[in-house]
């Protein structure tokens, strides 16, 4: 199990206590008071670093892994339901086109006509590539494909 550094004050969580952006956040926040505080009154400190799994830091104190130390690291507990978004051969012809999102579809309007002054249109759907951007948040899809795929 991995130990995170985070602040009170922060969105994000550190799998080092010296990571630059971990000590640029602290210095930005040392000398700003916390909401409530009164003007007049003195404040000298930031918030206090915590030293926690990074369970406690994802799931109970509701931070991000940082970009800087943490390059590239997925939501550490995906969820327990992918909601139907998972890959599935699409298959037109006889041959495979692509893999797609089971779920996920685009709807638009496609070819649109004039008939005796009356306008037609006529919809279609498109599928929508794996992985599709709601498996890459739940934790379905490794985002390191879809950064594949976008180069591509």
């Amino acid at each position: 199990m991995l130990t995170v550094y985070y602040t009170q004050g922060g969105k994000k969580y550190h799998g080092d206590e010296g990571c630059p952006a971990f000590e640029s956040a602290q210095s930005l926040w040392d000398w700003d008071p916390p909401e409530g505080h009164p003007d007049e009154g003195p404040w000298h400190g930031g918030y206090a670093v915590r030293r926690v799994s990074e369970r406690f830091a994802y799931s109970k104190a509701g931070k991000r892994p940082c970009l800087v130390c943490l390059p590239g690291r997925r939501i550490p507990f995906p969820a327990t339901s992918n909601h139907g978004h998972q890959p599935a051969e699409w298959i037109a012809r006889g041959q495979l086109v692509d893999v797609v999102c089971v779920r996920c579809r685009i709807a638009h309007w496609r070819d649109v006509w004039e008939v005796d002054g009356d306008v037609i249109r006529a919809s279609g759907i498109s599928m929508v590539k794996w992985p599709c951007a709601s498996a890459i948040v739940l934790g379905v899809a490794e985002q390191s494909v879809y950064a594949e795929l976008a180069a591509a």
